[in-house]
């Protein structure tokens, strides 16, 4: 025989977790006073060519830097042997340990400056899941007190859905330049960059269930 409900129990979930980040992209700019002949690439700009071999120096791959543009200065004149130009790259750092190494490279180097950092979460989609099931438990646990205390039984469920979810974000401002753009901001005074060793960030899930309600005697 079917139960018959007597009313509707609507519990909300909740479960957080913390997920860190094990991998970054570094976006950067590089100014280049020397552009060299030949096929535009990381060898073109003779600055960025230096701060490329600096990078190999220090173990990063050059399959791992990307030359995402090279734009020539709107006041110089047609790109060649002594035009200038503004190159963005991104520089993946696959092991955040060699984070330290990279921003003082980039830091170091003629004309180069940090646009921001991408930090990335390989595991970001089992942890989601981890919070989605830690709700859903909550939300159970929820249910079946009030419905002790209401003197009922939980019937079947009704609904069950996900509220929302909070993704860690992953883009960060950035907390350096280039050596010579920190001395111009500070008068001229030495400034050591702040270097980020990692990031973490919340991964929240927020869940809604709502059960049908029977008598407790049913």
């Amino acid at each position: 025989m079917k139960e018959r409900a007597v009313g509707l129990l609507s519990v909300a979930g909740e479960h957080e977790e913390e997920v860190d980040a094990d991998r970054a992209d570094v976006h950067i700019t590089v100014r280049g006073s020397s552009i060299l002949s030949g096929a535009v690439g990381l060898r073109t700009v003779r600055e960025v060519a230096e701060l490329v071999a600096e990078l190999e120096r220090i173990g990063v791959a050059e399959s791992d830097i990307h030359l995402h543009s090279v734009t020539a200065d709107v006041n110089s004149r047609p790109i060649g042997k002594s035009s200038s130009a503004v190159c963005k790259l991104r520089i993946r750092c696959a092991e955040l340990s060699q984070m330290p190494a990279i921003v003082l490279s980039i830091s170091s180097a003629r004309q180069a400056s940090v646009d921001y950092t991408e930090w990335g979460y390989s595991n970001l989609s089992a942890v989601e899941t981890v919070c989605l099931s830690g709700a859903f438990r909550q939300a159970a646990e929820k249910a079946q007190r009030s419905a002790e205390a209401l003197a009922v039984r939980l019937g079947g469920i009704k609904r069950a859905r996900e509220i929302s979810s909070t993704r860690p974000r992953p883009y960060a401002p950035p907390l350096y330049g280039s050596a010579g753009e920190a001395m111009r901001l500070m008068d001229m005074e030495a400034s050591v960059p702040e270097v980020p060793m990692g990031e973490s960030k919340k991964v929240t899930a927020h869940v809604e269930v709502v059960y049908f309600l029977v008598p407790a005697n049913d």
